[in-house]
């Protein structure tokens, strides 16, 4: 895509920060991190260059850890529980340099936390899931002098949530509603309120919802709706509204809920609840068409399958049961170029009952505020990225919308202030 350049006038930017934004621990290697679901856990696995996982961290943790989720600088997570209170908890969990784990703060918060994300370093979005009357909240959290959680914004988009995901310069929010059977978006304002952008009908349950990397394309999984068989696609546009494609995928698999996007964007890997299977389809670098590989991985009993994740060619599944197999915990396998998986190693046995949710911490990855690449966020990347915008350098457009102008600086900043 070749970028108009439609700059206007820019008057003043935000006031930068007298430092860069820094962070104040995280790891140096791929970590990932998966909770404990019914042993009240959440461990922590440095992922090895050949993908397999070793242990570095452990937390016990309160009861009923469900969502988890890590800060852009990759310094803490954000972990709900989701009992059957009508008050919940969230826990803000401290990662050091070596992958070990320790509580930072506990806080209340509203009924049935299905789904959290950071927004920022000190922004958090949690859903809660009641059926009928589900709404996702925002709030500012603060560590020093004490940890305190501050409401920000409260929206409410009805049905039932499970799933809250954010664009790559986490300017969009997309909440699904499994009950109205739509997807909505949201946009984040400087001030870090949200409001809606976009109601998108999509005709079947949303169970879970993914981005591609590009930030084009959404899908969602759909469970025992429709077919039982169906994947939703979206076509994301610029200005972060959806348009759903006209006709479901199907999937050889049963009752497709769990899914990650890998390969940069060229497969969805999906896991499917009721028979248990884990598929990979190729998408189409056009249109974004879903083609199923044939590839299909048993991971046991209907139910087993706890999460599907993916970061530099591995992929990562969680068994949650012993249930008619007698095996249990998170699988390591390979993406190959075709699609297909290659199981890297023995199962591994977690230690605790129930390994579900995971989410991976990458150092390495692409971190867009740093736009002299010289790998530190400071105020020289700010001039670069100036530079960059003053003689229209396609690099400069960062929203992606095709044009160069003063969303572009907008958007920057945003990264920017996260340190990433």
């Amino acid at each position: 895509m070749t970028a108009r350049i439609l700059r206007t006038p820019l008057v003043g930017l935000a006031v930068l920060a007298a430092a860069a934004p820094t962070a104040t621990a995280q790891t140096d290697f791929p970590t990932l991190f998966l909770v404990h679901n019914v042993s009240d856990s959440v461990i922590a696995y440095r992922i090895g260059d050949d993908g397999r996982p070793t242990q570095v961290g452990s937390l016990d943790v309160s009861d009923w850890p469900t969502d988890i989720a890590v800060s852009p600088d990759g310094s803490r997570l954000a972990l709900t529980h989701a009992t059957a209170n009508s008050t919940e908890i969230l826990t803000i969990i401290a990662v050091a340099p070596d992958g070990t784990l320790s509580s930072v703060a506990t806080f209340q918060i509203p009924d049935s936390p299905l789904a959290v994300e950071w927004i920022a370093n000190d922004t958090i979005a949690v859903a809660s899931s009641v059926f009928g009357s589900s709404s996702f909240r925002v709030y500012d959290y603060q560590e020093s002098p004490t940890p305190t959680l501050t409401l920000l914004d409260t929206e409410s988009p009805g049905g039932f949530l499970t799933a809250i995901e954010l664009n790559a310069d986490r300017t969009v929010l997309y909440a699904n509603d499994s009950f109205g059977n739509a997807v909505r978006a949201y946009g984040v304002h400087p001030d870090r309120t949200v409001s809606l952008l976009d109601n998108t009908f999509a005709g079947l349950y949303t169970i879970d919802i993914k981005l591609s990397p590009d930030g084009t394309r959404m899908y969602a999984g759909c469970g025992i709706s429709g077919s039982g068989r169906n994947i939703l696609g979206f076509d994301v546009n610029p200005d972060g509204s959806t348009d759903v494609d006209p006709t479901p995928y199907n999937s050889p698999g049963q009752s497709p809920a769990y899914m990650c996007i890998a390969g940069n964007g060229d497969y969805l890997i999906a896991g499917h609840g009721t028979d248990a299977t884990v598929r990979t389809f190729a998408i189409d670098p056009e249109d974004g068409a879903l083609t199923a590989t044939g590839y299909s991985f048993d991971v046991g009993l209907q139910g087993t399958i706890g999460d599907v994740v993916e970061t530099h060619g591995f992929v990562f599944i969680t068994d949650e049961s012993t249930a008619t197999d007698d095996v249990y915990g998170l699988y390591s396998f390979i993406l190959n170029p075709d699609g297909t998986l290659t199981q890297n190693g023995d199962i591994i046995e977690t230690p605790g009952t129930r390994p579900e949710t995971m989410v991976i911490w990458n150092p390495d990855a692409s971190c867009r505020a740093d736009f002299n690449g010289d790998g530190e966020v400071n105020t020289l990347d700010v001039l670069a990225f100036l530079n960059a915008w003053n003689a229209g350098d396609p690099e400069a457009d960062f929203n992606n919308d095709g044009d160069i102008n003063t969303l572009d600086v907008l958007a920057y900043l945003n990264a920017w202030n996260q340190g990433c």
